[in-house]
């Protein structure tokens, strides 16, 4: 289950704006990256928890024994500030929504979910929190049926992903780029 939620994370709100601007732009002709990149997501993931489940250490803590101290500590800063960063985007990016679908002010949803995640992280229960964020995982599903609400069937669908007709053209680059760089 961790192993579904960490992939599922990386369809965070920039993800999900770079994905919507492609379909809007390009259709489900872009559906070849996902095929591309989904083997290498899940071995990426797999590969990492074996080698958390047999050394029983964290990334620093590898990272520290190969390349020692110092190294270590600069990876765990970079870490950290990467991960504050995404927190912070994703926190903005949720109270804009909120904001948009309520009309009310930024800065009161800013509060709530900023609260939301921090009593998450830190008061909640992770095998809640898992079995929750497990659940919602499936309403990534809903990415498959608008693919398929866009075309006339699902052999359309495959036909569309397995065979794409590609562009030579810079904003068709740009669609799938960011998504082979996710991988």
């Amino acid at each position: 289950m961790p192993g579904i939620i960490a992939g599922a994370a990386d369809l965070d709100p920039a993800a999900v704006l770079t994905a919507t601007c492609a379909g809007a732009s390009f259709g489900v002709s872009l559906g070849w990256v996902v095929v591309l990149c989904v083997p290498v997501l899940f071995s990426v993931f797999a590969v990492s928890s074996r080698i958390g489940q047999e050394t029983k250490k964290g990334l620093v803590e590898l990272i520290r024994e190969q390349y020692g101290r110092k190294m270590a500590l600069l990876i765990a800063l970079l870490i950290v500030v990467v991960n504050m960063a995404m927190i912070v985007g994703d926190i903005v990016a949720v109270s804009d929504s909120c904001s948009l679908l309520t009309m009310s002010p930024r800065l009161f949803f800013l509060a709530i979910v900023g609260f939301t995640v921090w009593y998450v992280l830190i008061i909640g229960d992770y095998q809640k929190t898992t079995k929750v964020l497990g659940g919602l995982c499936l309403i990534l599903i809903a990415y498959v049926l608008a693919a398929y609400r866009v075309t006339d069937s699902f052999t359309g669908l495959a036909k569309d992903v397995l065979l794409p007709h590609m562009q030579v053209n810079s904003g068709y680059m740009m669609a799938w780029w960011p998504c082979l760089d996710r991988c």
